[in-house]
C-alpha cells in the first residue's frame, strides 16, 4: 500500500576527498558493495533504490577513510499517490551489545517496529526486554536470532499490543538497533507520521533537549526509562527564548520502569523552550515531538529523537526530501560564558557559505 525511497547523505567538511564503500545486507547473507567518494566540503546524495533496487529489506554499513556525517532520508508515498511524512534520521557510529530506547507505544493509532542488524560472521543471540509503567504487569522478553550480515526485524505492536513501554535490547554479539515508529491516519507502515531512531547505547545523569514545543497545537513528550535495579530522582531545568512559562516538575523514576511527562500546552503565545533532565542515577531518556496536532488522529509530522550532549561542533548532512526546503537551527548554550557561533552550508560544488551568530550563556 506503499511505495518507500531511501537516500543516505553523505557531508565531507574536511579538505581531502573521502572515498569508501557503502555495503547493503539484503537477505540471508546476501551483500552488495557499492564504492562511493566524497568531495572535500561537498555532500553527496546515495540513491539506495539505484544502488540494489526496490522492493527490499536492507541495512547498509557507511565506511570512509576521512570523517564524513551521513543521514538517511526515508520517503513514503501511497499507491494512490499521497505523499506521506518523511524521516531524516542519522546512522549509528558503531556496534554495540546493549541497545536501548525510552519511547515505545503500541496503542491502536501507531505501528511500532525494531529493526537489529548483525553486520558480523557470527550469528548474534538478541533479547529484547520490555520496562512497563509502574504497576503494569512485567512481560516475558522476546528471544531472536540474527544470522551473520542479515537483518531481523520485530513487530512490536503485535508482540506487545497497546502498551506503553521502554525497550532494552541485549545481544552475545555487537549488532545495531533501530525503532520504526508509524502513527496517524492510514494503516501499518502507510501510517501518515513517521520517524527512524537510533537506539541508546548506554544510561547517563543528564540528557538535553535543545529544541522542545508546545504552542500552536504542537504536542511534546518526554520518555524516561530505568534500567538499573535503583530508584532514580529526575528534576528538570527549562529555558525559553523569552520569558518562561513551562513549570515541569521532578518525580521518582522507580527501577525498571518507563514514565512519560507530557509539556504543558502553551496555546499560542508560548516559544519553543530547551529542556534539561538530571538524574541520580543514569537512565535514558528520548523526546517525541509532533507538530500541529496530536499523533492519535489526522496528518501531523513529528519525530522521536535522545537526548543530545555538549559538543563544540556539530555536522548536519542534510535531506532530499521534497518539502523540506528550509531549515532553522536552535541552539543551548548551557555554560557559563556567551558562545560564538560560525556556521558553514555547503553545496555538492565544493562552496561554502559561512554566517556567524552569538549564543548567549544559559540561554
Amino acid at each position: 500500500t506503499v511505495r518507500f525511497g531511501e537516500s543516505l547523505n553523505m557531508l565531507n567538511t574536511g579538505p581531502v576527498t573521502a572515498t569508501g564503500q557503502v555495503q547493503y545486507f539484503i537477505s540471508e547473507g546476501l551483500t552488495r558493495t557499492v564504492a562511493v567518494a566524497v568531495a572535500p566540503h561537498s555532500s553527496l546524495m546515495e540513491s539506495v533504490q539505484r544502488d540494489v533496487g526496490r522492493v527490499l529489506a536492507v541495512s547498509a554499513l557507511v565506511e570512509l577513510d576521512h570523517q564524513v556525517a551521513v543521514t538517511r532520508t526515508m520517503t513514503r508515498i501511497t499507491i494512490a499517490g499521497q505523499g506521506l511524512a518523511s524521516s531524516v534520521s542519522g546512522g549509528e557510529t558503531s556496534v554495540s551489545d546493549f541497545w536501548y530506547f525510552a519511547e515505545s507505544y503500541t496503542g491502536v493509532t501507531f505501528q511500532e517496529y525494531l529493526s537489529i542488524l548483525n553486520p558480523g560472521s557470527v550469528r548474534a543471540v538478541v533479547s529484547v526486554q520490555y520496562l512497563g509503567l509502574p504497576g503494569a504487569s512485567m512481560m516475558a522478553p522476546t528471544a531472536v536470532t540474527v544470522p551473520p550480515h542479515q537483518r531481523a526485524t520485530l513487530n512490536i505492536r503485535a508482540l506487545a499490543p497497546n502498551r506503553s513501554l521502554g525497550l532494552s535490547v541485549t545481544s552475545d554479539q555487537p549488532v545495531a538497533a533501530e525503532r520504526v515508529l508509524y502513527w496517524g491516519d492510514g494503516s501499518g507502515s502507510a501510517k501518515y507520521g513517521s520517524s527512524v531512531s537510533s537506539g541508546i547505547r548506554g544510561a547517563s545523569t543528564i540528557w538535553t533537549f535543545p529544541y522542545v514545543s508546545a504552542s500552536n497545537g504542537d504536542q511534546a513528550y518526554l520518555s524516561f526509562a530505568n534500567p538499573t535495579n535503583v530508584n532514580a530522582q529526575v528534576q528538570f531545568s527549562v529555558i525559553g527564548l523569552r520569558r518562561n512559562t513551562v513549570a515541569l516538575s521532578p518525580f521518582t523514576l522507580r527501577a525498571g520502569v518507563r514514565m512519560t511527562v507530557a509539556l504543558p500546552s502553551q496555546g499560542t503565545n508560548g516559544g519553543p523552550v530547551s529542556i534539561v533532565a538530571r538524574s541520580d542515577v543514569p537512565i535514558v531518556a528520548e523526546q517525541a515531538q509532533y507538530f500541529g496536532g496530536s499523533p492519535n488522529t489526522g496528518a501531523h509530522t513529528g519525530s522521536v529523537e535522545a537526548g543530545v550532549p555538549s559538543a563544540v561542533q556539530w555536522a548536519f548532512a542534510g535531506s532530499d526530501a521534497v518539502g523540506l526546503n528550509s531549515s532553522v537551527w536552535y541552539v543551548y548554550n548551557p555554560g557559563a560564558a556567551d558562545a560564538t557561533l560560525s556556521g558553514t552550508l555547503y553545496g555538492v560544488d565544493g562552496k561554502g557559505t559561512t554566517v556567524q551568530r552569538g549564543a548567549p550563556a544559559g540561554k
